[in-house]
């Protein structure tokens, strides 16, 4: 089987400013700029910047016909090599060679003019695919179908819901005869009948000898619909492979790494609030209290965390929503539970449990989200303590396959109290 595409040692750093330096609003005031640096030999402005390698010496080879994964954490690399396979930015050294026309679905928007309509996008991305308009005539209906968006054809797209956003630009991307389609974590927006649909439609494209690179966090659509895969890590390609052996390495690292474990939050960065409350430790458990990442749907799972106490506050409840992708929304969550109705005092620490049904999920890898709050947080305009995106991601799996999304999950909590003596 020949190459469809090849990558040879390709590299991509930037530029990091951190607070300090002094932006530069166009071309002519950064050369400026950096011209007096170099010659009064000025270092003020260089200390505040930083090289940031996104990509080191990345090399693979894809099979002409293949379905190829790429896995891995956020940050890993995987979009800065999807971009540069797709032209959108440039390797700072290496190459990629690609044998055909690219179509990419890597963002909500990309490839997109937001002021043109609906269809007079569709004729905009056939276009600089190389696409005659009666090539694009034949296609159009079957774009339109697949996309279920016909009622706002004509509407500009800037007026799209990302659901729409998706649906048309994937239909665009997968039916325009690519000969190699490539396709970033941006179904986790659509609804899961849409996903199934792209699923089977990525399907066809590889039956018909076109390459397919997909990037995504969850195991189980990799093994679905992978045959090999590569897990990238820090910017470097860790290991590739057979999907399963990859898939099975990359979760028995996560585990290692993240699940299970005493350290705690107390310097965690991605969070938000005044800290009255915080959460300091956090893991997940199963029945039999062992400190795992992988569940079987209908499991149930075991969030263990403390919380400490820093100033007076009463009224704190625990809420868990479960991310997916690079979605914005809940796939699932919990009800607020509640953790105390009495004052609490500064220096208290209060060990929860709060127990997930997984039932009515779907089969996905889940970014895990925690909200402390008053006793009613509907209108989140008030809370204590929020962490994004924890770095303790949950997989479920289903062999039969994910169902329909349900967004409310039963849960229920346990609460032990205890007081640290002295701690102010």
């Amino acid at each position: 089987m020949t190459n469809s595409i090849i990558i040879d040692n390709i590299s991509k750093s930037y530029l990091i400013q951190h607070q300090g330096a002094k932006r530069s609003t166009s071309l002519r005031e950064d050369l400026v700029r950096r011209s007096k640096n170099i010659l009064s030999g000025n270092r003020e402005n260089r200390a505040t910047e930083e090289i940031f390698w996104a990509l080191k010496n990345v090399s693979l080879e894809i099979r002409s016909g293949e379905v190829f994964g790429i896995i891995g954490r956020n940050g890993a690399g995987k979009s800065t090599l999807l971009k540069i396979l797709s032209r959108i930015t440039e390797p700072t050294s290496g190459t990629a060679t690609i044998y055909g026309k690219v179509g990419a679905l890597l963002e909500v928007g990309t490839g997109f003019h937001p002021e043109l309509t609906g269809r007079e996008n569709i004729y905009l991305n056939g276009t600089l695919l190389g696409l005659k308009k009666r090539e694009i005539d034949l296609l159009f209906d079957s774009i339109v179908d697949f996309a279920e968006t016909e009622k706002f054809l004509d509407t500009p797209v800037k007026r799209y819901s990302s659901g729409m956003y998706v649906r048309l630009a994937f239909a665009v991307a997968a039916h325009l005869n690519p000969d190699v389609l490539i396709v970033d974590e941006v179904l986790a927006v659509g609804d899961a009948n849409f996903q199934k649909k792209c699923i089977g439609q990525m399907g066809k494209v590889a039956r018909e000898g076109r390459t397919v690179i997909i990037v995504t966090h969850s195991m189980v659509l990799a093994e679905a619909l992978t045959q090999r895969c590569a897990w990238m890590q820090d910017g470097q390609v860790r290991e590739v492979g057979a999907t399963k052996t990859v898939a099975l390495e990359y979760l028995k690292c996560s585990q290692k790494i993240q699940i299970g474990s005493a350290e705690g939050l107390s310097d965690y960065k991605l969070r938000r609030g005044p800290g009255q409350v915080r959460v300091t430790a956090f893991a997940s458990y199963d029945a039999e209290g062992k400190g795992v990442s992988l569940f079987h749907r209908g499991d149930r799972i075991n969030f263990k965390m403390t919380l400490k106490i820093f100033q007076v506050c009463k009224d704190v409840s625990v809420f868990i929503g479960f991310k997916m992708g690079i979605s914005e929304d809940f796939i699932a969550k919990t009800p607020p539970l509640s953790v105390s109705e009495s004052e609490l005092m500064a220096g208290q620490e209060i060990d929860c449990i709060v127990e997930v049904d997984t039932k009515n999920m779907p089969a996905a890898l889940y970014d895990i989200y925690i909200m402390l709050s008053p006793k009613n947080p509907e209108a989140f305009g008030e809370y204590y303590d929020i962490l994004d995106s924890l770095v303790t991601p949950v997989e479920i799996i289903d062999e039969e396959g994910a169902s329909g999304i349900r967004n409310l999950v039963p849960s229920t909590i346990k609460i032990e109290d205890r007081r640290l003596h002295g701690e102010q």
